[in-house]
Order: C-alpha cells, then structure tokens, then sequence
C-alpha cells in the first residue's frame, strides 16, 4: 500500500525521524517520492499507531484508486475536504447534491480543530497523478493537554514535547535502551523517552530544576500508567562519567546562554560563545567517555547582518572524536538560531 505524508514545517527534520522510527522499528519500506512537504512511501503500517509515535508529520493518507475515490460512500452528514483537480471536485460535488448529503467543507480547517469535531471527516488529495483519502491525523491537543497538567511547564521557555519526540525517535531509542539528558531542565525528553519504555537518566546542575524534574517524571509515568524508569541527578554535566558508567543515547539542548530580549551587539556575542565553548568542550568530552550509540545535541549560533557568528562545532567534536552524522537547521522566528546535530563516536561500528 502507497501512504503520503504530509511534514511539519520543518521537513527535513520530518523526514529523518520517519526514516529513523522505521529503521529503528524495523518496519520494511520503500520510498515512492520524496518532495519538499510531503513523503510518499509503500509499506504495510497502521497509520494511526504510526502518527501516535511520530511528531513531525501532519497527517497520513493511504493511496485509493479513482474510481474508489468517486463511488465513496459517505454518510448522511460530514465535513470534507478537497485538494483535487477541477474535474474530481466537480464530480464529488454532483454526488453530494444527488445523494442529498448535509456536507460542510471547510479548507483551513487544522488538526487540532478537527480532534474536537463532532461529525465525521473526511480529506482527499492528489499529488503526483494519485489520490489519498485520509488515515490518521495529529492530536496537538494531547502536548496542550500535557502542558497543562504537567506540575511545572512552562512552554515558552521549554522544549516543546513535539520536538522531544522527534528528537528521540531519531536517536534510535527503544525499549531496554539507556537515555541520558545531562541538561534535563524539567525533565521533558525524559518523558518521550520513558514513553518508548527506555530507563532514562536525567542530570542538571540546577537543583530546583531537578527537583521539578523528579515531579514530572513521576506525574508522567502515573499519567500513562508506566514503570517508573527514571533517575535523576543534581551534578555537572562537565563532570558526567564521574557519575553514570554508560548510556546507549544521549539526547540533549544544552544551555544556550542567556535570554535575549534583543539581538546583541558583537562583543556580547564573543562573551557569550566563550562562555559556551568552556561548557561544550568538557561536556563533549565527558560524554565521549560514556555513549555507546548515538548523541542528538542542539546547538546555537547567531545571525547579524553580515555573517554568522559561532562556536567551531566541527572542531569541538573531532577533539572529543565525535563525527557528524547529520545535521538539520532548527531555527525558529527568534533572536538566537539553533542547529540540531547528530553525532555518533569515530570508533562507533554499531555493535558495541
């Protein structure tokens, strides 16, 4: 069976981690197309398992033939929608009007509010000379919900649970696998993690943060009603193989610097960076002594007028013998810009 996948606003990132939870899930696939927001794959999957563990897709489709497409039957009242050619969406319409069905199309209409609808719904596409009808659909409502009623969030400042989500799934994590955060904050990407059934160890040099963190955790896992695989730890990053032996995945934004209510001049910037580099460079080193597999790191830089100004990452992570994987922009409308990258040791053969 043909699926599309509609991407996220960062695509990239979107396709990698469905590349990764498959791989990692070992779900045989073939990709069909691979355009700018969308990914059209074969495969034999359950569309609403698959986006209930993916945070970087939309919606899934799964492909029907044209005839299919037009002899759909409908109930007595929905709410549609269309992105077909002209000629497709004049024949639906007709079948509306003959078979007297109460249809409300409604074309902006978004994930979250389609969660909440209360009469069915149904989506058709075109792309590429074929046509989808809708099989899952994102629930943003559960990360709101979860931001809610998490005991100390605050998602302004935080990583959203979408992108801890993607982050992990293209880490590789799975049940058994041992995460490390070693900048954990409130503990959100501990809780992606101990989702996919993962012992995860966070650490922060911040105590009143570990504290929040440890609420969360234990909150999450009742909530969901998992074990309570986790620890967690008041210590210094830099200092990290003096307190965990091993972890197969570490998946982490470290601190960035400080808050910025405006783009800073140029001097503030190099003092920031110099800040940073004394941080990065031990931690990277420390976390070279304890990962196994594979580390997922945020990074930061900034943006003038003229030119980019930041750390020489590549150069930080041969010393500490990392190698780069891959790496994904991650910049969102703000004043400071982030890269996500994906490293893995130079001695790293896969079996260790």
């Amino acid at each position: 069976m043909k699926y599309l996948f509609l991407l996220g606003r960062n695509n990239e990132l979107s396709k990698l981690e469905i590349y990764s939870f498959f791989n990692t899930e070992k779900i045989s696939f073939k990709i069909i197309s691979e355009k700018e927001d969308y990914l059209i794959i074969e495969s034999k999957i359950n569309p609403e398992k698959i986006i209930n563990n993916l945070g970087g897709t939309i919606k899934i489709f799964e492909n029907i033939s044209i005839s299919d497409f037009l002899n759909f039957h409908f109930p007595e009242k929905f709410i549609f929608k269309l992105d077909v050619n002209k000629e497709l969406r004049k024949k639906i319409k007709e079948k509306i009007r003959n078979e007297h069905l109460k249809a409300i199309e409604k074309p902006n209409i978004t994930p979250s509010q389609i969660h909440k609808l209360k009469l069915p719904f149904f989506e058709f596409i075109e792309r590429e000379n074929l046509i989808f009808k809708i099989s899952a659909i994102t629930n943003p409502n559960i990360f709101k919900e979860l931001d809610e009623k998490l005991p100390f969030r605050d998602p302004k400042i935080e990583m959203s649970f979408r992108l801890a989500k993607i982050l992990v799934n293209i880490s590789g994590a799975k049940e058994g696998k041992v995460l490390l955060d070693p900048f954990c904050g409130t503990g959100t990407i501990l809780c992606i993690g101990l989702e996919k059934n993962c012992r995860v160890i966070g650490v922060d040099i911040d105590e009143k943060r570990i504290k929040e963190a440890q609420e969360n955790l234990r909150f999450f896992c009742e909530y969901k009603n998992i074990p309570k695989n986790f620890e967690v730890l008041n210590a210094d990053a830099r200092e990290i193989s003096k307190y965990i032996k091993f972890a197969d995945i570490i998946v982490t934004e470290p601190y960035l610097g400080p808050l910025l209510k405006k783009i800073p001049k140029r001097e503030e910037i190099e003092k920031i960076l110099k800040e940073l580099y004394n941080l990065y460079s031990t931690f990277l080193f420390e976390a070279s002594k304890i990962l196994k597999e594979k580390m997922i790191i945020i990074l930061p830089y900034f943006k003038l007028k003229n030119e980019i100004l930041k750390l020489n990452y590549e150069e930080m992570f041969k010393k500490a013998n990392f190698k780069v994987l891959n790496e994904i922009e991650y910049s969102q409308k703000n004043k400071l810009k982030r890269k996500i990258y994906i490293l893995t040791l130079n001695n790293f053969t896969g079996t260790r």
